[in-house]
């Protein structure tokens, strides 16, 4: 009994100090924690922000180059100002709508013609001329008059354009414009040559100093007590833009400001690190910002903030010094005890669901035993609206809706032969075999299991989710993909670079043909749901649904004549329409982050019995994704009406894609295909009157 009763009073005792211990080191822990988050998002979002201007002004670059309209300098000689009337309207539409604040000048290079320039002695060698043909600047026309021979001084991306294969856009190093005073990046590309001439050049301005006024707002959101969110020299660590200055290049800041210059000798392509300054320590996140051989930009973006205090041992030695012996004590005592049993230290006290542990064992047995055949969904999830929900009702109320929302994911996977966890917090995870429906319905049923509603509060989720093992054969990775994955999600997302480009592309491509927005929507629709039937998830899901918006973009070069013509065309005119899905291509790859869905357009009019454009790829040979866009477009043209003919029925169309089955399809993409399609009329059939006898 007093061995008992010394047990409890050495505890009692040592609870007071350890407790103190604890909880400073805790709080300690958690400030940095919490500050390395709130600047590695800062910076992962300016960073984003930045490469999303980058794509959509090549994006934009590459499709303005192949507008019809810039043609007319060079083959309509002797009306200059009527054509470049409508080359300025066209540049000036470009600045006033797709980049109302960025925007500063653009113009059209003439590299057609030549002109004779003296050489040695009397001589004179003639020389492509590089004259403006056409400008704009601050929304304002520039007269013929004012149009002088482009002077070569400070215009180096001039040559390195000259220099470009066609569909290639270069990105010129920050400089002062001449137009307006004000620092700007210039993005450029060649005109497709005309008659085997190259003919000179597009090219358009952004002002970089709008990017600061972006982070100065960032900053205003962030709430972080002393944010400098810049832009900085890879190479020298010179600050490009800062939300702490007004600076907008190098040269314009303090020589004395070496803020940064730690930062550019760091390896690899992201961190958090802390540096030393005149004015104090700063705890720092970096990500360099991707550039290649056609980006003379070398950028990294960076956020700062004064770091946290410094050793806890060495700022509280006697709490520290109390908490060892406490903790000695405890473990004398301890030790005498059992340890938890196996199910406690796996088992989450507060839904009886397995916690992370016990995750991470169950993957260890299940993922030897997964196969493409019979696949193993790995979907993590995490909880919207539960934060409002404990601050409104209070912590005891918050568990009692985690337990019951824990009890109903455990009962919906539980009927389809899966299992549920929770990783902690608000965080839920499941792991299920796919069957023959996919995993829709799984994902489905899971989230409807974390949804509740009431008066004043609705609780959602957001997932991300892995196949297993087509993406991932081992735990760590497959769980850090799924977390990644599901924090893209999460209350909504962020439109992604590649979102973003494609949404340009599709914008131009409207303002071209309005009546393709509906056919491209329903193939895209038909062939995301094909492709999840084939197993596809995540990013090739995302691709495929890409792709099949945008595997019609190079029919922008088609002239109308011939893309609208109800009746046959000659071979010639047959060119130009196997020739699109290669121009496609170029416009897309415009774009670093489409480059995948640019070379699934490419092969989308492949046939499987290898007679088809541009490459004459047969069977495997051609992209899955590419096979599923052929059957989903052929369809889809098949049933809607034609300037020549009307729209067949729907089994007349099934008929004739399976006669072409083995020729110019997949048979495999053709029943999947066919079945989405009965599914999907399905409901319609339902729900339609029946007709009057």
């Amino acid at each position: 009994m007093r061995i008992v009763k010394v047990t409890v009073l050495v505890m009692a005792i040592a609870l007071v100090p350890l407790s103190i211990g604890l909880v400073m080191l805790k709080q300690q822990q958690n400030s940095r924690q919490a500050l390395d988050r709130s600047l590695a998002t800062q910076v992962n979002e300016r960073r984003a922000s930045l490469q999303s201007i980058e794509d959509e002004a090549r994006t934009t670059a590459a499709v303005l180059s192949q507008n019809p309209i810039l043609d007319f300098p060079f083959t309509d000689p002797g009306h200059e100002a009527a054509n470049r009337k409508k080359i300025d309207q066209v540049l000036l539409f470009v600045g006033s709508r797709i980049y109302p604040n960025l925007f500063g000048a653009a113009g059209v290079i003439n590299n057609y013609e030549r002109c004779a320039r003296p050489a040695l002695g009397r001589k004179f060698q003639t020389e492509p001329c590089k004259r403006d043909v056409a400008h704009v600047a601050r929304g304002r026309e520039y007269g013929l008059a004012q149009l002088e021979t482009l002077r070569q001084e400070g215009q180096q991306w001039v040559e390195a354009t000259m220099k470009l294969k066609p569909g290639q856009v270069y990105t010129g190093k920050s400089t002062v414009s001449t137009d307006s005073g004000r620092w700007v990046v210039t993005y450029s590309t060649l005109l497709p040559p005309v008659t085997g001439k190259s003919r000179g050049m597009l090219y358009f301005e952004l002002d970089i100093d709008a990017f600061r006024k972006g982070a100065t707002e960032a900053v205003t959101r962030a709430h972080l007590k002393g944010l400098d969110l810049a832009v900085i020299d890879q190479k020298t660590g010179g600050i490009m833009l800062s939300s702490s200055s007004g600076a907008v290049a190098p040269g314009l800041t303090e020589p004395w400001d070496r803020r940064f210059v730690q930062i550019a000798q760091q390896k690899g392509l992201s961190g958090v690190t802390t540096i030393s300054t005149s004015k104090g320590r700063l705890r720092v996140a970096w990500q360099r910002i991707s550039s290649s051989s056609l980006d003379a930009n070398k950028w990294t973006v960076v956020a700062a903030a004064p770091a946290t205090s410094g050793n806890v041992i060495a700022n509280n030695p006697i709490p520290v010094a109390l908490m060892g012996i406490a903790l000695l004590a405890i473990a004398f005592i301890m030790g005498r005890r059992r340890v938890r049993t196996s199910a406690q230290a796996m088992t989450d006290p507060l839904t009886g669901l397995g916690n992370r542990r016990k995750l991470v064992v169950d993957l260890q047995k299940t993922l030897p035993g997964a196969a493409e055949t019979t696949p193993l969904l790995l979907a993590l999830f995490d909880l919207s609206g539960f934060k409002n929900y404990n601050d409104s009702f209070g912590h005891p109320a918050g568990d009692a809706l985690l337990a019951r929302l824990g009890r109903n994911l455990q009962i919906a996977m539980r009927e389809r032969g899966g299992e549920a966890y929770r990783m902690g917090g608000d965080e839920f995870c499941v792991i299920a075999r796919i069957g023959a429906d996919g995993q829709s319905p799984i994902i489905a049923d899971a989230t409807a299991a974390l949804s509740e509603r009431g008066e004043g509060f609705a609780i959602g989720s957001s997932y991300g989710s892995v196949l297993l093992p087509q993406e991932a054969d081992d735990v760590d990775i497959s769980l850090r993909l799924a977390d990644q994955r599901m924090y893209a999600n999460k209350d909504g997302g962020r439109r992604s670079a590649g979102r973003q480009s494609a949404d340009v592309l599709l914008q131009a491509l409207h303002e071209r043909s309005p009546e393709l927005g509906d056919h491209l929507a329903d193939v895209a629709r038909r062939a995301t749901e094909v492709g999840s039937r084939l197993g596809m998830s995540g990013d090739q899901l995302d691709q495929l649904a890409q792709a099949a918006q945008l595997h019609d973009i190079g029919k922008m070069a088609i002239p109308d004549a011939i893309l609208k013509r109800p009746g046959p065309l000659d071979r010639e005119e047959w060119e130009f329409i196997r020739g699109h899905t290669v121009v496609g291509e170029r416009i897309i790859s415009a774009a670093p982050s489409l480059s995948q869905v640019s070379r699934i357009v490419r092969s989308s009019h492949e046939r499987y019995n290898g007679s088809g454009y541009p490459d004459g790829l047969k069977g495997e040979e051609i992209p899955l994704p590419s096979r599923i866009i052929a059957v989903c477009d052929a369809y889809d043209a098949m049933i809607g009406p034609r300037p020549h003919r009307l729209g067949m029925n729907r089994d007349s169309a099934a008929s004739e894609l399976r006669r072409c089955a083995n020729a110019q399809f997949d048979p495999l993409v053709i029943e999947l295909f066919l079945s989405v399609v009965d599914e999907l009329a399905r409901p319609v059939a339902e729900e339609a009157p029946a007709n009057p006898s």
